[in-house]
């Protein structure tokens, strides 16, 4: 299966989290889905990606010469400590705010992908 594709299962298991007040799994399956969306990318262009968690250097590889607006970068930002708080965090409380705001980032990610990178000839 396609990477890009089981990254929107993840945003669609993201979104679904969300509406049962999973917010620690909403936030998880966010990073999760840029996660796999930026290597499945990455990978159809490249025939590799860089073996990281790390969204920022995921999106900085993809862009190549590219600029990426400090608004996508900010959002991945965000998003990166959720690879591992979500988890294993025991002092983490993960409430509906920060799980709308790591749907939000994770949608408008791909959304800057698909509309900048994926379109370029």
């Amino acid at each position: 299966m396609d990477l890009r594709r089981k990254a929107m299962d993840l945003l669609e298991t993201a979104k679904e989290s969300f509406e049962k007040g999973r917010f620690w799994l909403t936030c998880l399956s966010a990073h999760q889905a840029v996660e796999l969306y930026l290597k499945g990318v990455l990978f159809e262009l490249a025939g590799t990606y860089p073996f990281t968690h790390d969204l920022r250097l995921l999106l900085e590889s993809l862009a190549g010469d590219m600029k990426v607006p400090e608004e996508v970068i900010d959002a991945a930002d965000y998003l990166n400590p959720h690879y591992t708080a979500s988890r294993y965090s025991l002092s983490m409380e993960y409430r509906k705010s920060s799980a709308e705001r790591c749907l939000e980032y994770a949608e408008g990610i791909v959304k800057w992908v698909r509309e900048n990178i994926e379109k370029q000839p």
